[in-house]
């Protein structure tokens, strides 16, 4: 609604007049420097800020008049006028879209220019027989005109080439609107050739996005969340941690902030802190099987498995074939030491594709906890022959580093581990030369 918006109901009635004859000057004046994805949009606050406001007005309520007028005389012109204008009635009036997009100009144009080629038509015949020097003009003008707009066409083509060269465009035409520079920003955070360069390029862009116009009020809290998200890449944590809690101030049903919030607070070892704010999550949308994943996780981190299957089992609920909740499913379970089930969830999870380390590698320890060496042996099988030593060596060390992922009992598996290679060895060793 309009309390999300930068404008008013009033404020958008006034301004959308100006827009729609900016939509009308654009079709017969379609120069490429005057096309952008976004544009800068000076809010009418009365009729006479800006000036152009009673003007534009005036000159729609003419317009519409005079297609009424000519419903019977010229209908062909009426009906190309008022086809253009009832079309534009749902994106530019009471309704509180953003003010402004060029692609809701398609549908409404499409008829305004079939008056425009009857007349081109009429005046070609008329003349090719009553006067030949207007023909050749005209004939000459409408050649000139279709090469122009061709060539406005492959000029415009080219800024479309790729989405950071659009935005880029929409950057220099739109110079105080905010969304062009946080599109570029993210994109330049995204290129991983670039480096601290982009995510320093990108860090400015967002600041200085920050203090143009934006086209909802919530927007804040968004890039703040995204500046965070470059912090974190840097290694700078505390200053991430600082931009999300200034995001959830201006906003703290903002969600995805919080979520982001709680993984940089797990990486750091806050779990009281994270607890906190997974408990703010879930109260806000309770039936997020991701952030009822979250606070089962850090349970089972607090070693309070008991509660985290609470939280689990609600998630598996909503997802009954959520891999990631089915894996957490049967760690709490092994660490409450319901072995059996454990190994039904961890089954689950590891049959769900693709096929990955972890639930393998929790099998193996779960069947070592519960005694059953067979079972346990038949899992690291399956791990030998699916991945590499080095990718599970790697896995491993990830895991008593990496606060993100499930806790596991290294030395257990690299005892069943170092046992099957032995015995690979050992078989290979007796193979006859």
């Amino acid at each position: 609604g309009y309390d999300d918006r930068p404008f008013s109901l009033a404020q958008r009635m006034m301004t959308e007049p100006r827009i729609v004859i900016n939509y009308l000057s654009q079709i017969f004046y379609p120069i490429p420097s005057r096309l952008s994805i976004e544009h800068d949009v000076i809010l009418s606050t009365s009729l006479f800020t800006p000036w152009t406001t009673l003007p534009a007005i005036i000159s729609i309520l003419l317009l519409i008049g005079t297609g009424s007028w000519l419903i019977k005389k010229r209908p062909l012109i009426a009906f190309a006028i008022l086809f253009f204008f009832l079309n534009h009635v749902v994106e530019s009036s009471i309704i509180p879209l953003e003010l402004i997009f060029e692609h809701r100009n398609y549908l409404p144009s499409l008829f305004l220019f079939l008056p425009v080629s009857a007349g081109i038509k009429w005046l070609i015949d008329y003349y090719q027989t009553n006067k030949r020097s207007l023909y050749i003009i005209i004939v000459s003008f409408v050649t000139l005109l279709l090469t122009g707009l061709g060539i406005g066409t492959y000029l415009r083509n080219e800024v479309w080439a790729t989405e950071m060269t659009l935005w880029e465009d929409a950057m220099r035409k739109a110079p105080g609107s905010s969304r062009p520079l946080t599109v570029v920003a993210m994109q330049m955070s995204q290129e991983g050739d670039l480096g601290n360069i982009g995510y320093d390029v990108a860090l400015k862009l967002y600041e200085k996005s920050l203090l143009l116009q934006k086209s909802r009020k919530n927007i804040y809290p968004a890039i703040l969340d995204n500046m965070a998200g470059i912090y974190f890449k840097k290694g700078n944590s505390p200053k991430a941690v600082d931009l999300l809690e200034n995001a959830l101030n201006i906003d703290p049903k903002y969600t995805k902030g919080r979520f982001n919030l709680i993984k940089i607070l797990i990486t750091q070892g806050r779990w009281k802190d994270a607890s906190k704010h997974a408990d703010k999550l879930v109260s806000i949308a309770e039936n997020h099987e991701g952030y009822l994943n979250i606070k089962g996780f850090i349970l089972i981190k607090q070693k309070k498995p008991n509660e985290a299957i609470k939280y689990l089992q609600q998630s598996l609920r909503l997802a009954p074939n959520f891999k990631t909740t089915l894996l957490y499913m049967g760690a709490a379970l092994s660490l409450s030491g319901e072995y059996s089930r454990a190994d039904r969830f961890l089954r689950r999870a590891n049959n769900i594709p693709p096929e990955s380390i972890m639930p393998l590698i929790c099998l193996i320890e779960n069947s070592m906890k519960a005694g059953n060496i067979k079972n346990a042996e038949r899992y690291t099988d399956r791990l030998l022959a699916s991945f590499s030593l080095i990718a599970v060596r790697d896995q491993l060390m990830r895991s008593l580093h990496d606060n993100l992922l499930l806790p596991i009992s290294k030395q257990l598996i690299i005892e069943i581990i170092s046992k099957k290679i032995l015995e690979r060895s050992k078989e290979i060793s007796e193979l006859p030369v």
